[in-house]
């Protein structure tokens, strides 16, 4: 499938650069032997073909998932014992890491059970197909305009999905994800993270005249967020947040690593290596995700202070008693979500307006003095405040 409006090499080459930055390679991690590796079932590999959906764009192999599931129906011991030998090698093929990228505008069972036991996710599988998406604001040769899709093979999706309901179980032995991540979650959506920001305002609401709170509501947004988070941080939460078994680790240690992505332009097929971020369109990309933020949203904030997330976006909820309160409980919670992001490689978005005045700031040569920026507070009272970000 060709992508519509194929880009010059050299624009596209710098979009894709910019949506998909490039970190240092990761040291090789070694792992102790582990017998710790139970394998595949047949029921495992139901579970993840019966999700599977129809209909879907395929990845570099071009095979459909129609097509998979009749092999699946015809012969299951083969596909399970495939997965088994990347499990007991803790592989991950190096075929199946490799994306098809397509860019969209925004809009606004067996005896032998040998990939699992072995840890191996096969290359062939962290290949994608890259599309490009673009949205309907922006200009068309800003990055920031673009959502990348990333379009990887239906087996080795198979396989992520076998890995996330072992990593899903594994987090959640370890005490699970905070309460306060609302994105990427069975059972929870984006009500349920407005329900909270209304209940806090509620409460605010309810002391009497002379005790009564102001509810302050500041929402963030991360930077490029899955594209450019490091994959060691994901291992080291992995690791030593949530201890997940050895065997998982290998496994991990094999997905994110040697991934690449291939895209179109007018002057033929491109590839690219990846070295950073959870792939969006992937399966396993989510839940990395949410494994990496977890630690984010557990850090001690002020007291009144409280962190909300939905997948990259944070709202910061302050209840005080008066604005100067605010000001330096705002500023104490902005320095601690600032520094976390800092030791991540992250950074945080400007939103549209804001970047609108930056754009034509940079044109005219000019800069914004963001330590001086002011939040102003309008209200029907006589005195106006402002809040000032330091």
């Amino acid at each position: 499938m060709r992508p519509p409006n194929i880009m010059d090499a050299v624009e596209m080459e710098n979009i894709v650069r910019a949506l998909f930055p490039q970190h240092p390679i990761r040291p090789e991690m070694r792992f102790d032997n582990s017998n710790d590796c139970p394998p595949f079932t047949h029921e495992e590999l139901e579970i993840a073909f019966l999700s599977l959906k129809n209909r879907k764009a395929p990845g570099p192999d071009g095979i459909p998932s129609e097509i998979l599931k009749i092999v699946f129906q015809c012969s299951p011991s083969l596909l399970l014992r495939m997965y088994n030998v990347c499990l007991e090698y803790g592989v991950f093929p190096a075929r199946w890491k490799c994306a098809r990228l397509v860019l969209i505008k925004k809009k606004t069972g067996e005896p032998d059970d040998p990939c699992l036991e072995y840890g191996v996710f096969p290359a062939r599988w962290k290949c994608a197909r890259l599309v490009l998406i673009k949205k309907k604001t922006g200009e068309p040769d800003d990055p920031s305009s673009y959502r990348p899709l990333c379009m990887l093979d239906t087996a080795g999706k198979i396989l992520e999905k076998l890995l996330k309901a072992r990593l899903r179980t594994a987090v959640e032995t370890a005490g699970d994800l905070s309460p306060r991540q609302y994105g990427f979650r069975k059972g929870r959506s984006t009500i349920d993270a407005l329900q909270e920001v209304c209940a806090a305002v509620s409460r605010a609401e309810s002391y009497n005249h002379f005790s009564r709170r102001m509810v302050l509501l500041v929402t963030l947004d991360v930077k490029n967020a899955f594209n450019s988070a490091k994959w060691k941080d994901f291992m080291d939460a992995l690791m030593y947040n949530f201890r997940v078994p050895t065997y998982l680790l290998k496994m991990m240690d094999s997905y994110l690593k040697d991934r690449c992505l291939s895209y179109e332009t007018m002057s033929g097929e491109r590839n690219m290596t990846v070295t950073s971020g959870a792939a969006q369109g992937s399966i396993l990309g989510p839940d990395l995700w949410n494994i990496l933020y977890d630690n984010l949203l557990r850090i001690q904030m002020p007291e009144e202070v409280t962190v909300v997330g939905y997948a990259d976006d944070i709202a910061v909820l302050i209840s005080v008693r008066d604005i100067d309160a605010a000001q330096l409980k705002l500023n104490q919670a902005m320095r601690k979500i600032e520094s976390w992001m800092q030791r991540h490689g992250l950074s945080l978005e400007l939103n549209q307006a804001m970047r609108k005045i930056e754009s034509w700031m940079q044109r005219h040569g000019l800069s914004l003095a963001l330590h001086k920026t002011e939040i102003v507070i309008l209200t029907k009272r006589s005195r106006w405040r402002y809040i000032r970000l330091r």
